[in-house]
C-alpha cells in the first residue's frame, strides 16, 4: 500500500471515471481530487464546505484536542451537489419506519 503523507492511497478512487455507489466511497481525498479537476469556483465551494464543518475532536491516543472535519455532513453536502442519486437512495430507505417495515411482514 502506497502512502502519501498521512493519506492511505489504497482507498483512492477517481470519482469522475468511477462514480460512487455509496456515501462511504466519498473519502476526503477522493472528494478533493474530484473538485480539483472541476474548476476554481468549485474549489472555493468545497473549501467553504470543509471550513463550515470543521470541528474539535479529542485524539483517543494522546487525549489532545485536534482539528477535524465532520465527514458525514461533508459527504452528504457533496453528494447532494454532485451525486444526488446517493442521497435520494438513502432517503427512500429511511422513509419507511421500523413499525411500517414490521407490519409489512405480517401481510
Amino acid at each position: 500500500m502506497e502512502m502519501k503523507g498521512s493519506v492511505k492511497m489504497a482507498n483512492k478512487k477517481d470519482l469522475s471515471l468511477n462514480p460512487p455507489v455509496k456515501l462511504s466511497e466519498l473519502s476526503k481525498i477522493n472528494m478533493l481530487d474530484f473538485i480539483e479537476k472541476k474548476s476554481p469556483e468549485e474549489g472555493k465551494w468545497f473549501y467553504n464546505l470543509m471550513q463550515d464543518n470543521k470541528i474539535k475532536r479529542k485524539n483517543n491516543l494522546t487525549g489532545e484536542i485536534i482539528d477535524a472535519y465532520d465527514i458525514p455532513k461533508v459527504r452528504k453536502a457533496f453528494a447532494e451537489k454532485y451525486f444526488p442519486v446517493l442521497v435520494e437512495r438513502k432517503k427512500k430507505k429511511e422513509s419507511q419506519s421500523f413499525e411500517d417495515r414490521l407490519a409489512a411482514l405480517n401481510k
